[in-house]
């Protein structure tokens, strides 16, 4: 529903998961309040830059490992 769905957008803004991603090409991106991992589709992972507003979209197949960080 879009009372849920405005809910989870605010959840994950506020109290994101931190995500470690390992490329192929063995560099590291660490997601954190400011770079926020939105999700995946079987082709696709997407983040977010909340202080440019910007999208960033990685193609699966360049995608390692990726797992959840411990803080």
């Amino acid at each position: 529903s879009y009372f849920y769905g405005r809910f989870q957008i605010h959840d994950t803004s506020t109290h994101p998961t931190p995500y470690r991603i390992m490329l192929t090409d063995s560099s590291i991106i660490e997601t954190n309040n400011r770079l926020i991992y939105l999700g995946k589709t079987a082709d696709y992972f997407f983040l977010y830059d909340s202080t440019q507003n910007q999208s960033t979209v990685i193609p699966a197949a360049e995608v390692k490992i990726i797992g959840i960080r411990n803080n």
